[in-house]
This record gives structure tokens, C-alpha cells and sequence, in this order.
């Protein structure tokens, strides 16, 4: 077998797709044996989230398996919605960086001719 990235035990996108073609069952096995290492090689506080997107992912499968342009669609759809929250996040972030910058500059800051006083 032609391995591209041993230390995953990812193969070629042409060993999948012919194992696909002909050993669907064996290819559904691998792809879950493979999605389960990923997980499990990700950091701790990841895995459960990991988890909770990868049943989302396979109910969809699931539910479309008749029809794979809606199952498509239907992934697609899901992960745009997923960009959309960090889209809001990062929003939310840009207008509380803008905040502080403002914040910054509305700060007087003596001028070199202003004399300052030692207190002992």
C-alpha cells in the first residue's frame, strides 16, 4: 500500500478511492478507524468537541445516503454555518481590539515639559 503520511496512516487519495469503489464496507471501516485516530491525537480539550461534529457529520451521511448531492449540500451548509460563528467571533474581537485602541490613545500622557514631583 502506498502511504503518503505514515505517522497518521492516511493513504493515497487514489488508494481511497479505489478502495471505495471496490470494498465500500472496507473503505466506511478504514475512514472510521482513521477519523478516530485523528481524534484521539488531538489536544484533550478538542476531542469532545472533535466528537460532537464527527456524529453531526455522520448523521448527515446517514441521512442522505440515497442521494449524495443533498448529503453534499447538507455538509456544506453545516460547515458554513460553523465559519459563520468564528466569522462572529472574530467580529466581536476586531470591535473590542478597536475599543482598546481607543481606550489607548484618549490616554493623556504627560508632555516632556511637564515637571513631575518625587514623593518620599
Amino acid at each position: 500500500m502506498d502511504k503518503i503520511n505514515p505517522q497518521v496512516g492516511s493513504y493515497s487519495f487514489d488508494h481511497w478511492a479505489q478502495l471505495a469503489r471496490d470494498n465500500p464496507a472496507e473503505f466506511n471501516n478504514l475512514r472510521d478507524e482513521e477519523i478516530s485516530k485523528l481524534i484521539a491525537s488531538a489536544p484533550p480539550e478538542y476531542r469532545l468537541k472533535l466528537k460532537q461534529h464527527q456524529f453531526r457529520i455522520d448523521a448527515i451521511r446517514h441521512k442522505y445516503r440515497k442521494n449524495q448531492q443533498v448529503c453534499v449540500n447538507a455538509l456544506y451548509y453545516m460547515m458554513l454555518r460553523s465559519l459563520g460563528g468564528l466569522g462572529d467571533h472574530l467580529h466581536d474581537f476586531e470591535s473590542d481590539l478597536n475599543e482598546l485602541e481607543a481606550m489607548l490613545y484618549s490616554v493623556s500622557v504627560p508632555s516632556s515639559e511637564t515637571k513631575l514631583t518625587v514623593i518620599k
